[in-house]
Parts: C-alpha cells; sequence; structure tokens
C-alpha cells in the first residue's frame, strides 16, 4: 500500500519544498512525523539520491553513481593525459632528431678539419724545409733525397691504393655475382612454394621455423663455446704461472683417463656374454668360416679344373699349329 499523505508529509510542505513558497531554514527543519529523520541526512544531487561527492588530487570528482556522464568524462581526463604524453614524447623525438643531424653536421665538420689539418702540417713541412734552406741549414743534396723520399712513399702510397680499389672491384663484383644468385634462388623458391600444396607449404614453414631455431641454437652455443675458450685462456695463464697448479692438472687429466679406462672396462665387462653363450657363439662363428673355406676350396677346385681344360686346350692347339707347319715345309 502507498504512504498516505500523513505518513509524506502535508501538501503545504511538499509545494513549499517544490518553489511555491520559501523553505524553512535549515537548523529549523524538523524531522518527519513517521521516519524519524531529517531531509539534510538524505542529500539530494543532480543525479538523485547519493553520497557526496569527493574531489581527487587531479581535480576529477568521483560518484557512487557511474553513470554515462562518469565514463564520459573518466574518458577525457583519460584523453587528455594521452595527449600529453604524446606531446612530451613527441618533443623528445623531436629533441633527439635535432641532435641526430647537429652530431652528422659536427661529424662532417671533424673530417673537413681533419683534411684541412693534413693540408695544413704538408704545407707546414715545406715552409719549414723552404726556410732551413734559406738560412743555410739544408743544402740542395739534401732537399732532393728528401724529394726522393717522399716520391717513393708517394709510389707506394699510390700502388696501394691501386691494390685496394681493385680488391675493391673484385669484392663488388662478387657481391654482385651473390646478388644474383641469391635472386636466382629466391625465384626458385618462390616458385616452388608456389607449386606446393597446402600440406607441404605447412611443413616448410614448420622447417623454415625449426631451422631458425637450430640457428639461434647454434649461435647461443657458439658463443657459450667462444666464453669457455677465453675462460680456458685465462686459466692457463693463471695455471702456466705456477708449476703446483701445472702438476695439478696434470694429475687431473690422468685421472680423468684413468677413469675414462675405468668406465671402458665397466661397459665390456657388462656387455661380455656367460661363458656358454660364448661358447655357442664361438662354435657359430666356427662352423661359418668352415662352410666359408669350404666354399672356397670348392670354388679354388674349379678354378684348377678349368685352368687344366684351358691348358689342354692350348697343348693342343700348338700341337695342330706344329703339324701344319711341318707339312707346309717343301
Amino acid at each position: 500500500m502507498r504512504p498516505t499523505s500523513a505518513y509524506r508529509g502535508s501538501t503545504a510542505s511538499r509545494l513549499s519544498t517544490a518553489g511555491f513558497g520559501p523553505a524553512p531554514p535549515t537548523a529549523s527543519r524538523q524531522p518527519t512525523a513517521m521516519t524519524g529523520f531529517s531531509m539534510i541526512d538524505r542529500p539530494i544531487t543532480q543525479q538523485g539520491i547519493s553520497g557526496l561527492r569527493t574531489g581527487t588530487a587531479r581535480g576529477f570528482r568521483t560518484r557512487q553513481l557511474q553513470d554515462k556522464r562518469y565514463w564520459e568524462e573518466l574518458m577525457q581526463v583519460k584523453v587528455r593525459e594521452m595527449k600529453a604524453e604524446i606531446a612530451r614524447l613527441s618533443e623528445q623525438a623531436d629533441a633527439g632528431e635535432r641532435e641526430r643531424s647537429a652530431k652528422k653536421h659536427y661529424e662532417k665538420r671533424v673530417r673537413e678539419l681533419a683534411l684541412e689539418l693534413t693540408d695544413l702540417q704538408g704545407r707546414l713541412a715545406d715552409y719549414n724545409t723552404a726556410i732551413r734552406i734559406a738560412n743555410g741549414e739544408a743544402n740542395k743534396m739534401i732537399v732532393e733525397e728528401q724529394t726522393k723520399d717522399l716520391e717513393a712513399s708517394n709510389q707506394k702510397m699510390q700502388e696501394e691504393v691501386e691494390q685496394v680499389f681493385m680488391e675493391k672491384q673484385r669484392k663488388e663484383n662478387q657481391l654482385r655475382q651473390l646478388r644474383e644468385q641469391m635472386d636466382k634462388e629466391q625465384s626458385t623458391i618462390t616458385k616452388l612454394l608456389a607449386e606446393m600444396t597446402q600440406e607441404q607449404k605447412d611443413e616448410y614453414n614448420e622447417l623454415e621455423a625449426t631451422a631458425a631455431a637450430l640457428r639461434e641454437e647454434v649461435e647461443q652455443a657458439r658463443t657459450h663455446i667462444d666464453h669457455l675458450n677465453r675462460e680456458k685462456d685465462e686459466f692457463s695463464k693463471e695455471i702456466s704461472g705456477s708449476q703446483i697448479k701445472v702438476h695439478l692438472l696434470e694429475l687431473h687429466r690422468r685421472l680423468a683417463a684413468a677413469e675414462e679406462k675405468r668406465d671402458n672396462m665397466k661397459n665390456e665387462m657388462n656387455n661380455r656374454l656367460d661363458p656358454q653363450e660364448e661358447r655357442e657363439k664361438l662354435l657359430l662363428q666356427v662352423r661359418e668360416d668352415n662352410a666359408a673355406i669350404s666354399s672356397l676350396d670348392s670354388n679354388a677346385a674349379n678354378l684348377k679344373e678349368q685352368i687344366k681344360k684351358v691348358q689342354e686346350l692350348i697343348e693342343q692347339a700348338e700341337q695342330v699349329l706344329t703339324k701344319d707347319k711341318i707339312l707346309l715345309l717343301p
């Protein structure tokens, strides 16, 4: 049942509350007749009956009732934060780009100054030589010798430059050939992939992934081996400086060799058969050897018989030829 007007308050109080009359002061508001609490205990906000708003450090007010407007305001705050972060990162990127451009400019300037310094050093040497000649410190023969030395040095450097240039051309030719070969191989692979079925393609992709994993493992193993070799070299240098450590290393090597020999003997003992099995194995081996020997003997006898027949045929042919020669004589 809906409460009557007595429970909800009088009509006049509701009208005055709605704006048709002045509301009583806050301190003069009296509890209702039935509920026993004041209206100040139930503050009314724009979103209805809810708790009081509290402010955050960023000025964003959280609400107990998280409606559409709450989430829109939250998204606006996040968007502003993202824009600020993007602006900060863009500024850092621009600063890095400016630093990179300045670095390139400085590197170019350093190279130019190095070339200029080299030229100035050469001119300074020429001026010093001219001053010594003018002061009588150097005669014509010394200058000619220095000139010859410089010519020989320049000739040598020119030959080295030509060799470097030829080597560069050879490397470029090799690189071009390798690229052409790679292009051919790539076209062949592409053609084969186009002709493959889906199962073959899946298998090829699996093999490619396996090959990549194996290459990575090989690279890691190579790195580990290099690290171990460096440690070995360091230990060898450290051991070589102490006679006791060298002797200890030799003892460790002997111990490792003895342990290996012991393991081999254990394996032989474990793999060795009992006497009865060994006897049967030897008998079987003897039978096989006897059968092979009998076969070889029979083959040898057959060969001897065939050789004997061929020799008889040869003797008969020689006799016939002898008789024919006698008959042909006058």
